[in-house]
């Protein structure tokens, strides 16, 4: 009996003995190092800091006075607002139904240039009713070669033009002669009634012989003038020229012709399309239409998805009701003026669209938000009058001139406006 009560003693002694040499050997480990032996003061550690500073002193720039008037920093108060949140889409230029056309050579005929002017070639822009070229009509319809008698006919026209032609020159000539002699005869009638040696019968006589002279040369210079006019349309070609004119505003894309060529009628000649305004068509996912509030300010950016202060605003209209079943989308169209012609058909642009829920945030200038290499976004907020900070915020919508942030920054900070790019500058050493 007590045997058994001596052993079960012994057994907790034996396990509380057994635990104390498990510490006692880890307490040597740690005192004696990694490789066995003591551990050196002041040896390398695991992981080396250099120059290790305090998050807070991290992006604080102070400047002195003369610093801060040679920058010219304004800022201004952050404020607690909603703005409307926005989605972008990639959409591609087109020109609208009826704003491309072919024209075509109403008739067989020879092209010829404009007097003084060459064929405009593609890519030239054209305004409406600028001469392309002159499409010439054949004799007949179905050849260009006279037959005797029209070769005939044509050279007794072509003499008739000649001397109707040489008549009214003739006639500019002779009636200039004629108002030199009144002219002289109205002097003299004037000198004599000076004079007290003539009437003045005489006198009203010899102004209205002037008056006639010059009235015959007036009319004999117009029917020179209209038959050089005839001669130089009518004798060039049996038939006055075709000038084909561009119908709209618009880029000449193709031109099929040449000066001096032979063309059959119904022939294409050269192909208009209007670039201004444009069509832009955005795909959309079906699911997204209850999301989009297409009535609201829809602006024009760049493909890359950046969004820019001044974004051209572009108007939504009723296209043609087209969709795709195969990724469930629907064509949305907008239009966009393009005076400048900056933009082309086909041309692959940034469309952003508006959504109908709104989102509450810190609202401050576009101008004071600065991107960094790797694309994040910054603000400066000043702590003290000439004390700055670099805080790294989160953009979420952009509207105008205002950047709604999601965070980053706390409503009623003062951030840069003016001169953010400069503090930047200093801050990594490009700035004075």
């Amino acid at each position: 009996m007590k045997k058994s009560a001596l052993n079960m003693l012994a057994k907790p002694l034996a396990a509380t003995t057994t635990t104390i040499a498990v510490v006692c050997i880890a307490c040597l480990s740690a005192v004696a190092g990694p490789e066995g032996g003591p551990s050196k003061p002041g040896a390398a550690g695991p992981a080396t800091v250099e120059n290790r500073v305090t998050e807070a002193d991290l992006t604080t720039i102070s400047l002195t006075p003369k610093a801060a008037e040679r920058l010219a920093i304004k800022t201004i108060a952050s404020r607690e607002g909603s703005l409307a949140r926005q989605r972008f889409y990639g959409g591609e230029t087109m020109v609208p139904p009826g704003r491309a056309i072919q024209l075509a050579s109403p008739f067989a005929g020879t092209i010829a240039s404009i007097e003084g002017n060459q064929i405009p070639t593609a890519g030239s822009m054209l305004k409406k009713g600028d001469v392309i070229l002159r499409l010439h009509p054949s004799v007949m319809a179905d050849r260009e070669i006279l037959t005797p008698s029209e070769r005939i006919a044509l050279a007794r026209a072509a003499a008739d033009f000649e001397t109707a032609q040489a008549q009214a020159e003739g006639d500019v000539n002779a009636a200039i002669v004629q108002l030199e002699a009144a002219k002289l005869r109205l002097e003299r009638a004037q000198r004599l009634r000076e004079q007290n040696a003539t009437s003045v019968k005489l006198l009203d006589e010899a102004k209205s012989e002037h008056e006639l002279a010059r009235t015959r040369l007036d009319a004999a210079k117009s029917r020179a003038s209209a038959w050089r006019t005839a001669s130089q349309g009518i004798l060039a070609d049996p038939q006055l020229a075709l000038e084909l004119v561009a119908p709209f505003d618009g880029v000449l894309m193709d031109l099929a012709v040449a000066p001096g060529e032979i063309i059959a009628a119904n022939a294409q000649v050269a192909r208009i399309v209007s670039a201004s305004p444009l069509w832009i068509r955005v795909r959309a996912y079906v699911g997204e239409l209850d999301e989009l509030d297409l009535q609201g300010v829809v602006r024009l950016g760049a493909l890359s998805g950046w969004p820019e202060p001044e974004m051209q605003v572009v108007d939504h209209i009723a296209g043609p009701p087209t969709a795709d079943p195969v990724s469930s989308s629907v064509d949305l169209y907008f239009q966009v003026k393009n005076e400048k012609g900056t933009i082309r058909p086909g041309q692959r642009v940034g469309v952003w669209i508006p959504l109908r829920e709104s989102t509450s945030g810190v609202i401050v200038p576009w101008s004071a938000i600065l991107y960094d290499y790797h694309g994040g976004a910054w603000v400066y907020e000043a702590l003290q009058p000439r004390q700055f900070t670099r805080r790294r915020i989160q953009l979420e919508s952009i509207e105008g001139g205002n950047a709604l942030l999601s965070r980053g920054l706390r409503s009623g900070a003062s951030v840069v406006t003016d001169g953010a790019a400069e503090l930047f500058g200093v801050e990594f050493g490009a700035g004075k």
